[in-house]
Formats: structure tokens, sequence, C-alpha cells
């Protein structure tokens, strides 16, 4: 069973680390399944995991106390999303116009004033965390 190509995550890199500690323990009191030269192979071999990257979890984890975690755990977002929930004055221009400011037309305005790259779908995700609901009057959507 290799895992070779799949991300490792915090538990399963403890998990790892326990094994290695316990396979190194196991080699200082005599009692062997590995010559204790190769207690890392042995690891490698129980888990599935490559040589080189169980030196690399045992590196990090001497390098941080036992604290693993997950590679790529805190990706940062687009800094242009965030702005985006400031410039939605277009919604109430629209109720000032006396329209409906729906899906439909609100995409072209918003894309033209404050060039919004993404879909429809994105655009109602930004709506309704800005605080704004559609409800259902007389057959047609109301952003309110």
């Amino acid at each position: 069973m290799s895992l070779k190509g799949r991300t490792i995550h915090s538990k399963e890199r403890n998990i790892i680390n326990d094994v290695t500690k316990f396979c190194e323990d196991e080699a200082r009191v005599g009692t062997l399944l590995f010559p204790p030269s190769q207690t890392q192979k042995g690891v490698a071999s129980a888990t599935g995991v490559s040589l080189r990257t169980i030196k690399r979890i045992k590196k990090e984890a001497i390098s941080t106390n036992g604290q693993l975690s997950t590679p790529g755990k805190h990706r940062k977002h687009a800094e242009a999303r965030n702005a985006i929930l400031d410039n939605l004055d277009i919604v109430n221009e629209f109720y000032a116009n006396n329209k409906i400011p729906s899906l439909p037309r609100l995409l072209p305005e918003v894309k033209e004033r404050i060039n919004f790259p993404w879909k429809r779908g994105t655009l109602w995700k930004y709506l309704h965390i800005a605080g704004f609901q559609y409800k259902r009057c007389r057959n047609q959507a109301d952003l309110n």
C-alpha cells in the first residue's frame, strides 16, 4: 500500500512519528524486527511511505518539538475578493432607479463597474455574505 502522490495530513504524520519513536525504542531494548541501523527503513516498510518522507517528517518533528502540521493547510485568499464586499452600492442604485436587482441584471453591471471576473454563483455568494437575501415578490425575485 503506497501513499505516493497523496498529501499526508497531520494525524497521519503524527502516527508516522509515533511509529518511528516505537521502532527507535524497540532498537534500544534489543528485541528487533529490523536491524538497529535501519529503524527508518522499518518505519517506511511498516507504513508504506518512502524513506525520504520518513526523514522529512522526523526532521520536522525535531524542529517543531513534535507539533506536525498538514502541508498547504493555510492558504491565502485573493485580496480582490474582500474589496468586492465594499462595492455593493450597485444594488442600492437599482432600488433608487426602481429596478429589481436580480442576478442576471446585476452581473453585467457589476462586471462593468468593478471589473468582477467571476460568474453568477460567486456574485450570489458575495451578496449573501453582505446580508442581501432574495425574496419572492409578485412572481419576481426581490433582493432585500
